[in-house]
């Protein structure tokens, strides 16, 4: 298997996952079985699991912010036409640039930010249910 970037992001979800589920299991589940708190334990085996799915969404959430933002600047004419405007010295029009990058920067970062915005949304659904009672 090459090493690339998408296989290490999918090893350390990997381990990540594996981490978590031990975690939960070791240091909730089977001490609420063992204690007989069924509800804790079914609130937890429940809401555990969607609070690490959101955290990889939210994760992932970033990346897409991240690349998204870095590939649309760089290859988007505007911004470059907009950043030797910014580099010149005495031009009339840099609070335009300015706030044309800025429009730009809101549109290339909108997709990843609503990721995660829906990784924090699963997040807190899980978490309600691993406090439910």
């Amino acid at each position: 298997m090459k090493l690339t970037g998408k296989n290490i992001a999918l090893i350390a979800a990997t381990i990540f996952i594996i981490a978590c589920l031990y975690s939960i299991i070791v240091e909730e589940l089977i001490p609420y079985w063992n204690s007989g708190q069924k509800v804790k334990f079914w609130a937890t085996a429940i809401g555990a699991p969607i609070s690490v799915f959101g955290a990889l969404v939210f994760c992932y959430g970033g990346f897409v912010y991240v690349k998204s933002i870095l590939f649309g600047f760089l290859s988007d004419e505007t911004v470059i036409k907009n950043v030797v405007i910014l580099r010149s010295k005495g031009s009339h029009s840099k609070s335009d640039a300015r706030i044309q990058n800025f429009k730009l920067l809101l549109h290339y970062s909108r997709i990843g930010c609503l990721w995660l915005v829906l990784g924090f949304a699963i997040i807190i659904l899980g978490a309600f249910i691993v406090n439910y009672k």
